[in-house]
């Protein structure tokens, strides 16, 4: 089996007094699709924010095509967002932008 391309291994969160997650470790090959789901308050925004480098975790790593997330997230490559490169989102001013990108 090949290496994932997305793993996050024992990751933990807390705001305060209130902990949103606690050991989280979850492996994602390419060509999976996932779905998160769970009642209010526990703590899927919170994974989708570490996993996207906004949120730096209290403990654990988040690694993306074999590179562990930076202390502070992910460099930010276009527009200031800052995580990883691979999910920048695009953004076109125009309809005609998108379609000479072939979108």
């Amino acid at each position: 089996m090949s290496e994932p391309v997305l793993r996050v291994e024992r990751v933990s969160k807390s705001f305060g007094d209130v902990r949103a997650l606690r050991e989280v470790s979850l492996s994602f090959f390419a060509a999976e699709v996932h779905a998160v789901l769970g009642e209010n308050g526990a703590g899927k925004s919170t994974l989708m924010s570490v996993l996207a480098g906004f949120v730096v975790p209290d403990s654990g790593r988040v690694t993306i095509g074999g590179g562990e997330q930076q202390e502070h997230g992910y460099p930010a490559r276009t527009s200031g967002y800052p995580c990883h490169p691979a999910l920048v989102p695009l953004a076109f001013g125009r309809p005609h932008e998108a379609r000479e990108m072939g979108i």
